[in-house]
């Protein structure tokens, strides 16, 4: 994965809601072995958040090993 993947993850992870991040975590799994075992793991997490609250940028950082 290119490093402008990774960036543009943090972009829409940092302005969409946890709604859109679904379909970030969606794509995750097409990727799962170009992608980190950190981001696979967060996604589990926030997928679990209400979809109804927004997102916080802080546990979005997207970042290749």
């Amino acid at each position: 994965m290119s490093l402008f993947f990774f960036q543009k993850l943090e972009y829409y992870a940092a302005v969409t809601t946890n709604y859109l991040l679904v379909e970030i975590c969606e794509m995750r799994r097409e990727v799962a072995e170009q992608l980190t075992l950190w981001f696979a793991l967060e996604c589990t997490f926030l997928l679990k958040a209400d979809i109804t609250s927004p997102i916080n940028p802080v546990l979005l950082r997207i970042k290749p090993i």
